[in-house]
């Protein structure tokens, strides 16, 4: 990713997997990654950004204010901390995680 993509808005998902229905709504914002260390990589100023390696890592799940008040969950805690301090919390963190993943079904 080279410039800033977003989600003009929610993007609402409503889906059955068998006799279970999953709905959401989601807002999603992909940006490139900062690069911290410019001043030390000069040897690769000829590297073109588009042509960069990174190692993946876990997409950054953030539970946003209103979805936060329907959980019923801390406001101010950080998604780490929610985690482990409510299940519901934990289920969406890491449903998301999976979906991020796994891709689309079907």
């Amino acid at each position: 990713v080279l410039h800033r993509i977003e989600t003009d808005g929610m993007f609402h998902y409503d889906r059955s997997v068998g006799g279970t229905r999953l709905e959401a709504s989601v807002h999603l914002i992909l940006e490139p990654e900062e690069d911290d260390d410019d001043e030390n990589n000069e040897d690769e100023s000829s590297v073109s950004s588009s042509s960069r390696v990174f190692t993946l890592r876990d997409p950054t799940v953030i539970i946003g204010p209103e979805a936060r008040s329907f959980m019923k969950v801390d406001e101010f805690a950080t998604e780490s901390e929610l985690m482990y301090l409510s299940e519901v919390s934990k289920g969406l963190i890491s449903g998301i995680k999976g979906a991020l993943r796994r891709g689309s079904i079907g």
